[in-house]
């Protein structure tokens, strides 16, 4: 029996679930554990796909396995064949590119940024380039350095005044990020950062001191929708790994404690980088607003922010007054062409 869902039915949805690595459990299991009650049950079937290495497979409730077809990406469970319409991508699947690659190959739409633009958006090196030529906020001074390609800490010195952050140009989390104050820390950080990037590449930046703040985006029947400004304080020296998901360790003001006018500004700036970044579905901007002058410095997009309870992503839908769960179900079937009940 083929389950083609015809377009009175409601969609299958697959969501894809990661295996959860113990250094970042924290920050991927509330998202994915989040999506439970983001996507409506009264609008579509939603199967949990586990991925686990090369093993994609759905366990139904009675524990039973039956593995992904590869070939078309469907389900063959207990005589039926069950297709799916669309894919939800949790935060860890997403950073492996090949998920999305692979779904572009057989035609299965998805929600989230298509592969080329989240592969240079989401490169701290690249995006940073293409964020200056654009010439919509500011940008620190940087080096991107490359594995196998030679360095040499004078000339980086020479072009970049401490102190300075290294981090791994893709990687989630803040993970591998470190503050460089002396000559003598910097050749450590650097191989800290090539320890923990994913694609062989190291960003080191100057600090810029200011206000650290956020402001996540969507688009939805053709219009970029952003959300209000968030401002992270945290007591430790940068916004990294701990500050963000240990409790306590940092608060988010949403809205942020800035002028309108600032306020305006930040979101025209994320519209604008939206549309010229060729981003889709939601993603979410920081930026430091630099002290004393309070220009805007972009420090990173984030193209599959954490949908976790509490994370800066929901606080700011929650203060634009909007309903994730009505977002989502707008999107797929936005996606799929169908129209919204």
């Amino acid at each position: 029996m083929d389950s083609t869902n015809g377009r009175n039915k409601r969609p299958n949805i697959a969501m894809m679930v990661p295996e959860f690595q113990e250094i970042s459990k924290s920050a991927v299991e509330p998202h994915v554990n989040a999506f439970d009650s983001i996507l409506d049950q009264d609008f579509f079937n939603i199967f949990k796909i586990q991925v686990k290495g090369e093993q994609w497979f759905y366990r139904n409730v009675e524990n039973e396995i039956f593995n992904v077809d590869k070939e078309d990406f469907s389900l063959f469970i207990k005589g039926k064949k069950i297709k799916f319409s669309i894919v939800i991508l949790a935060v860890a699947v997403t950073q492996t590119w090949g998920f999305r690659g692979y779904l572009e190959l057989i035609g299965m739409p998805y929600i989230g940024c298509g592969i080329q633009s989240a592969i240079i958006a989401s490169n701290k090196g690249f995006s940073s380039k293409l964020v200056k030529e654009m010439g919509v906020v500011h940008v620190p001074k940087m080096v991107h350095l490359f594995k196998g390609t030679p360095f040499d800490i004078d000339e980086i010195l020479a072009t970049l005044t401490l102190p300075l952050f290294v981090k791994p140009a893709r990687r989630e989390s803040s993970i591998g990020i470190s503050k460089v104050k002396a000559k003598k820390e910097l050749l450590s950080a650097i191989e800290n950062a090539f320890l923990q990037c994913w694609d062989g590449q190291v960003v080191i930046q100057e600090c810029i001191n200011g206000r650290e703040i956020s402001c996540g985006a969507f688009k939805l029947n053709g219009k970029i929708v952003e959300l209000p400004v968030t401002e992270i304080l945290t007591e430790k020296e940068f916004f990294d790994y701990e500050a963000k998901y240990e409790p306590g360790m940092c608060e988010h003001i949403t809205p942020a404690k800035i002028s309108t006018e600032l306020a305006q500004q930040v979101q025209k700036s994320v519209v604008q980088l939206y549309q010229e970044l060729n981003l889709r579905d939601f993603v979410r901007f920081d930026f430091i607003l630099e002290e004393h002058t309070n220009s805007i410095y972009f420090l990173e997009v984030n193209v599959c922010p954490n949908h976790r309870e509490g994370g800066m992503l929901m606080d700011q839908i929650q203060a634009a007054r909007l309903s994730i769960r009505e977002i989502y179900s707008r999107l797929i079937y936005e996606r799929l062409d169908m129209k919204y009940p």
